[in-house]
């Protein structure tokens, strides 16, 4: 057997970065960095140091550990030789180690170890060829970066014509509630002016009524009147007659 796992973490034993080179279980792997965070404060003068499973072959950098956990029958020598070409790769990549840049370049750092061990053993390479591994495009990856492009901008474009309808429904209600209040103002209007109307109506029909009575009373009026001049007439009429019958009469008697 040989190396099982590249672990960062810090001296709380919080887990930062880990790559396995076999099928090791979370809890599994947590229990390792808790053993090691225990024991590593007996090592003053040697990096390396073993438990009752594994091995511990480790580089303190400030306040984080680089560890190789191996089992305890691998090559020490050829172990400690990975770790210190993961540890050159890690420095090229973050340049100033620390949580933040180890997290920024994971994917990175991940690769590059992938292609220094395979199945838990060293890989002839160096330093240069890992970079240039790592720089290396492939047809595949070309094609798929092409592809997650175009999904990304077909999203885009989706969610942008999306707005767009949006908007063009939101400014259609604005425009059908101002037309429906406009449609309501108008009717208003409308029926305002016709009862207004009606009632104009109204009060010239009933004024024309009215008028109309006043002109039938006062035509009754001159017809009683002429009628009482007529009758005067004839009275009058029969008075000289009557006269006239009286001054013949007193004629006959006096001759």
């Amino acid at each position: 057997m040989a190396a099982l796992s590249v672990v960062i973490c810090n001296k709380n034993a919080r887990i930062i970065f880990a790559r396995q080179f076999f099928n090791i279980t979370r809890m599994d792997l947590e229990e390792y960095i808790v053993q090691f965070s225990r024991g590593v404060d007996s090592c003053k003068e040697i990096t390396h140091f073993e438990s009752n499973k594994v091995r511990y072959i480790f580089i303190p950098i400030d306040s984080l550990y680089l560890i190789l956990i191996t089992t305890k029958n691998s090559n020490i020598i050829e172990d400690t030789e990975i770790l210190k070409l993961i540890y050159r790769l890690i420095q090229d990549l973050c340049g100033a180690i620390n949580s933040e840049s180890i997290i920024t370049n994971a994917f990175e750092i991940m690769l590059g170890i992938d292609d220094i061990v395979s199945l838990g053993y060293r890989n002839s390479v160096n330093l240069g060829q890992i970079k240039q591994y790592l720089q290396m495009e492939s047809i595949e990856e070309k094609e798929f970066k092409r592809k997650k492009r175009e999904q990304e901008m077909a999203v885009q474009k989706a969610l942008a014509e999306k707005g767009r309808e949006f908007d063009r429904q939101r400014r259609e209600k604005r425009f059908n509630n101002d037309a429906i209040s406009s449609s309501s103002f108008i009717e208003d209007e409308k029926t305002s002016t016709e009862k207004e109307n009606t009632k104009e109506n109204k009060e010239l029909v009933i004024g024309k009524k009215k008028n109309e009575r006043k002109d039938d009373k006062e035509e009754e009026e001159d017809e009683d009147k002429d009628e009482k001049q007529k009758e005067e007439k004839e009275v009058i009429r029969e008075k000289k007659k009557s006269k006239g019958g009286l001054k013949l009469t007193k004629r006959k008697n006096f001759g």
